[in-house]
């Protein structure tokens, strides 16, 4: 089982896992019914295997929805079941949408699968481990699983067969070449098979058949009619409809002249008004009454489509809990009725293909552009692609719209336009060789054009987002694709995908936080106010990210409390290649700036048991976890943090530094671990890197610490206004500080000190007071005297801080820990009375830690106490 990331799950659309509601006259398949009954009792898979027409979705739906069956629904395309990942999401999908159906303590076992970013071992794990805990078996069918099957047999159901302990069951349903998937679990004796011989119609049943439609057939008619078409269902159903109409029958059916019975004995039996709607409407394999009435022009579509439901007219009905009804055609008559349109009428086709896929392209653009590849209209599929790829790459996927575009002619498949967009599809997906050879092959298209046309120029800003790795060349994209978005502004659905994607490439570059802030909002209220979920989801996601990461921690904690960060086991962000775990490292980088330390690393810690590529906040979550180990100084974290640091990229990616962020990070533990002068010369140079304020503050640390203030104070020199986020002020401004203290310079110090403290308080940033070392410990406590208008914080800061007494000091004494932090606020000018309600105790309490401080530091009063410092 392979350990790729689910990188683009979510939920299937309801009614892909919901059986269709079985039209027109029920059959008597009680034989069936029941047998199928006895096979799934028996064996952890029932194959439904058998050419087109056996009505193999007819009859499982049937027995899916019988009562008080516990009934899991998939129906499966090529796209759905391309890969195990994908595949595997779709059974999901399924589960949830069984869950509501359960009891409860089952339904909140369902709920709670969802896949894991771990890849897909550990996804199979996690389900396995649900379905056991079922109080009841389950049963999933699969319909068309002949597409997938392959995929379905290569490891996936036999692990969920073999571990779930009977507590789930499959039953699929396919074409006759489904069998060959799964020869060895048949030789084995582990699955069984329903077959065509099983699966015709027997003599009685085609009686039967008939009978409920309300026309009399004599066994000896029946058996004739059996012996003819072998008890095919979809040839008996096909007599029937004949018959119905008054046509008295067609003799022998197969599947050479399948196109020429559906012209003649099915659309050329039926009332000119209905041939011409279903000839039409076959357009779409699936639609709804709205849709069949753009394709036919019928004004009573929705009836329409109810008589050929409930006639049997090979259309599957799907209904919603919202009392929305979609409609899918069987695909084989689909498949006939546009041969037949084909031949008698290409140009109505192709027209009516212009039709679907001007309709669709809205709400399902890649099937909107399948429309248009039939209808031969490459204008018209540029535009849907232009207006929408962005969308789809971001919303729907990229493996799907990828695949599309492979269909294309050769000509416009090497349209640069579609070079480009294939780059960005493959560059999600992670294939990065393939996403630059596509680059350059555009590139070069371009170079040899006299004039780049407008649209393909904004194709190609946008595509660069996706692509380019170097910061520079990222920065001048993301100025262009913000030029070209402005022209967007009428389309407020398009405009919401640009601005998520120009917020989402600000941030990563980190040249303006302030900026990415703005257009992620601005998105995610276009995104809201167009009823675009998905869109909503991710924007929130990466909102979060840009206000912790720009200082707002406030707001960033708003936003967390207001929304919730999911657990670990929550939905996995569709394109997690990009995001994944967005949401926990914006929580991870507040608690850690704001002093909570153990939840910090904590945080990052789940993260890395999560897993992620080099170059993900999974990396982010490796470097941080380094920062955290160097601020406690333990020697088993920090042994086990350089050890994480392999998991962190060695090249830029996406404008991201990662050699820098592995740099400063590697230097942090360095100095933790008492080589000061070591570190710096790791970072020496670092000064040169544009747009890393985190990193440039926190060499300007190891600088000062390794008694190199000149070279500190370089350091903060590089880092731009934009990049002075509260945080990295705060950082920056104590480091100056501490330096300023040191030159003499006391005023200067204490006024900096101060303004630290305003950005502090603000935003409760503690991280930077608390190194720990005799120069910041020294200007603090002579803050306190110099006065500040923090007092609280500040006492605070020297009560928690690790190094608010030197050893010599105490002269062996121990301070308790709430001693410890009645010191820190003895340093201030606060009263008792003050220290008490800051410390939510009595008076009286506190006037007893006091003595107790005096006599074990061995003074008399407090002037002599303060006086004890390092």
């Amino acid at each position: 089982m392979g350990t790729r990331e689910i990188a683009q799950w979510k939920p299937l659309p309801w009614f892909l896992v919901s059986p269709p509601k079985n039209g027109g006259p029920a059959r008597s398949r009680e034989r069936l019914l029941r047998h199928i009954d006895e096979l799934v009792d028996l064996y952890p898979l029932t194959l439904l295997s058998a050419p087109s027409g056996y009505a193999k979705t007819a009859l499982l739906s049937t027995w899916a929805v019988a009562e008080g069956r516990r009934v899991a629904w998939l129906s499966l395309s090529r796209h759905i079941g391309e890969n195990e990942e994908s595949l595997l999401g779709g059974i999901i999908s399924s589960l949830h949408r069984l869950a509501p159906r359960l009891g409860a303590n089952d339904a909140h076992l369902l709920s709670r699968i969802f896949p894991d970013e771990q890849g897909t071992q550990a996804t199979l794990e996690l389900v396995a481990s649900r379905l056991l805990e079922l109080e009841e078996p389950i049963v999933m069918i699969v319909d068309d699983a002949h597409l997938v099957g392959s995929t379905l047999s290569s490891g996936l159901l036999q692990t969920l067969t073999d571990h779930c302990q009977n507590r789930l069951r499959f039953v699929l349903a396919g074409a006759a070449e489904l069998n060959q998937s799964f020869n060895r679990m048949l030789a084995r004796g582990t699955a069984t098979r329903l077959g065509p011989a099983e699966l015709s119609l027997t003599v009685a049943e085609i009686v039967e058949d008939f009978h409920q439609v309300g026309i009399a057939l004599s066994e000896e008619a029946a058996q004739s009619l059996h012996n003819e078409n072998g008890g095919w269902p979809i040839a008996v159903q096909l007599e029937i409809v004949a018959r119905s109409s008054g046509s008295g029958g067609t003799g022998p059916v197969g599947h050479s002249v399948l196109t020429e019975f559906v012209a003649t004995s099915i659309l050329g039996q039926m009332r000119p008004e209905l041939a011409e709607f279903v000839l039409a409407g076959t357009t779409c394999l699936r639609l709804d009454a709205a849709l069949a009435q753009l394709l036919t022009g019928a004004g009573n579509s929705s009836a329409l489509l109810e008589e050929c439901a409930n006639q049997g007219i090979f259309l599957d009905r799907y209904e919603s809990g919202e009392h929305r009804t979609v409609y899918k055609w069987r695909q084989e008559f689909s498949t006939q009725c546009q041969q037949i349109l084909d031949r008698t009428d290409s140009g109505r086709r192709r027209r009516l293909n212009a039709i679907a896929a001007q309709a669709l392209a809205r709400l399902f653009p890649t099937e909107a552009m399948s429309h248009a590849l039939l209808a031969g209209d490459s204008e018209a599929l540029m535009g849907i692609l232009r207006e929408q790829w962005l969308r789809i790459v971001i919303e729907s996927g990229a493996a799907v719209l990828n695949d599309i575009l492979l269909q294309l002619p050769g000509d416009i498949a090497l349209n640069p336009e579609i070079l480009l967009i294939r780059s960005a599809c493959l560059d999600l997906l992670g294939d990065a060789p393939g996403s630059t050879l596509l680059r350059l092959q555009a590139r070069r298209a371009l170079s040899a054009m006299d004039v780049v046309p407008h649209q393909v120029r904004a194709t190609l800003a946008f595509a660069t987002l996706f692509t380019e790795n170097d910061a520079g060349a990222l920065a001048i994209a993301v100025d262009s694709a913000r030029e070209h978005s402005a022209e967007l502004q009428g389309n407020p659905v398009t405009n919401a995908f640009a601005m998520f994607f120009l917020g989402w490439t600000e941030l990563r570059l980190r040249r303006n936080p302030a900026a990415a802030v703005r257009m992620l909002r601005s998105a995610l209220d276009q995104a809201e106010n167009s009823g675009l979920h998905t869109l909503a989801q991710r924007t929130r996601a990466n909102l979060m990210l840009a206000l912790s990461f720009g200082g707002y921690f406030s707001s960033a904690l708003a936003l967390m409390a207001k929304y919730e960060v999911p657990g670990q086991d929550a939905t996995v962000l569709e394109w997690n290649h990009y995001d994944g775990a967005i949401e926990h490292f914006a929580r991870g980088i507040v608690d850690f700036w704001q002093g909570r330390l153990p939840e910090a690393n904590q945080t990052f810690l789940d993260m890395v048991a999560q897993g992620g590529h080099q170059a993900s906040y999974t990396a982010l979550a490796r470097v941080y976890l380094a920062f955290c180990a160097a601020d406690t100084g333990d020697a088993r974290d920090i042994r086990a943090a350089e050890s994480r640091l392999d998991g962190v990229s060695q090249s830029p990616q996406h404008g991201v530094p990662w050699p820098t962020y592995g740099l400063i990070a590697a230097a942090s533990l360095r100095a933790a671990s008492g080589e000061p002068e070591a570190a710096f010369e790791m970072v020496r140079d670092i000064r040169d890197v544009a747009h890393v304020p985190v990193c440039l503050a926190l060499a300007a640390e190891l600088a000062r610490l390794a008694g190199r203030p000149a070279d500190a104070l370089q350091m903060l020199g590089g880092i731009s206004a934009t990049g002075m986020t509260s945080y990295v002020s705060v950082s920056a401004l104590i480091t100056s500080a501490i330096i300023s203290r040191g030159k003499g310079e006391g005023d200067a110090a204490h006024r900096q000190l101060e303004r630290a403290l305003d950005l502090a308080v603000k935003e409760s940033i503690v991280r930077p007071f608390a190194g720990g070392d005799d120069a910041l410990v020294q200007l603090l406590t002579e803050h306190a005297a110099w006065g500040t208008a923090h007092e609280g914080f500040l006492a605070a800061r020297l009560a928690h801080g690790p190094g608010n007494i030197s050893r010599q000091a105490m002269l062996g004494t121990q301070l308790s820990k709430r001693e410890q932090e009645v010191f820190g606020f003895l340093r201030t000018t606060m009263t008792a009375e003050e220290i008490a309600a800051a410390l939510f105790v009595s008076v009286n309490t506190v006037r007893t830690h006091q003595r107790s401080i005096y006599r074990k530091l061995g003074v008399s009063t407090r002037r002599d106490a303060i006086r004890l410092r390092p």
